[in-house]
């Protein structure tokens, strides 16, 4: 059986003094430095959250100012599409009118010629005419 005399007091105290010098050199200061880690890490967290709250933030508006310039690069292009379609109308126009001047002018011109090219067939025809009635007949007509 366990005895209990004047050693177990002396251990008991022994046992007493190492718990309180194990306390105030080990114990404390070890619980002080993983409370401070503890503290440093919940920080850390909290700064990483705030830093990818911040990015997420500044991610949408990436992307809807990206939005927004693709909308504006879309407006702008159809404006674009449709002054080119203006202008191409506009030149097509023009050149349907030059060619219906040119086409004008040209039968004009053609009209023309044919009458001046008539009025010398016919000057050359009697010409002609005459040359074979005096050239059958022998003499001149």
């Amino acid at each position: 059986m366990l005895d209990i005399n004047f050693t177990f007091f002396i251990q008991f105290l022994n046992f007493i003094v190492l718990m309180f010098i194990l306390n105030v050199l080990l114990f404390k200061p070890v619980i002080a430095l993983m409370a401070r880690r503890r503290a440093m890490i919940d920080q850390t967290l909290e700064e990483g959250r705030a830093a990818e709250t911040v990015a997420d933030e500044t991610l949408k508006r990436y992307h809807d100012l990206l939005a927004a310039a693709r909308s504006a690069a879309d407006v702008r292009f159809a404006e674009v599409q449709v002054a080119i379609e203006e202008g191409h109308r506009g030149h097509l126009a023009e050149a349907e009118r030059r060619a219906g001047e040119a086409t004008t002018a040209a039968t004009v011109s053609i009209r023309e010629t044919g009458e001046n090219v008539r009025e010398d067939l016919r000057g050359q025809a009697q010409a002609l005419a005459e040359a074979i009635a005096e050239k059958v007949l022998g003499r001149l007509v």
